[in-house]
């Protein structure tokens, strides 16, 4: 029996930024789940599928991700925001989550994941400047 691909939920309402994204899962060696733009069609994945860290983008044409986040949080499923939403803009309660700022770098994507593989369900405090890796 052979291991399992870490398995990425990308929840993004930009169709070209969520191809960005999955590709780099893909040359990763991961498996996109999705994308979705779509709370409802993230909260749906996040009850049905098998799932190991999420990419987040918070704003989705007129809603935010933060029932997703919550969803991902009751199951331990870490996850990263990919954003251009200020911080203070937040609920408190995920203030202190991975950020990755919009524009970024994919190598700044690659990073990212790493350290949340690295770091499991607490990736509090990880901040990432957008052309930075």
């Amino acid at each position: 029996m052979g291991t399992r691909k870490v398995r990425v939920l990308v929840v993004e309402d930009s169709l070209s930024l969520a191809d960005m994204i999955c590709d780099q899962l893909v040359e990763q060696g991961m498996e996109p789940v999705g994308p979705v733009a779509t709370v409802e069609g993230a909260l749906r994945l996040v009850r049905e599928s098998e799932l190991d860290l999420a990419v987040l983008d918070i704003k989705l044409r007129n809603e935010t991700c933060f029932p997703v986040c919550r969803a991902l949080a009751a199951r331990r499923i870490p996850f990263l925001f990919v954003t251009g939403t200020k911080m203070q803009e937040f609920p408190a309660e995920f203030r202190t989550m991975a950020v990755l700022t919009k524009p970024f770098d994919p190598g700044a994507l690659k990073l990212a994941l790493g350290i949340l593989l690295g770091t499991g369900a607490d990736p509090a405090g990880l901040r990432l400047p957008n052309a930075q890796i």
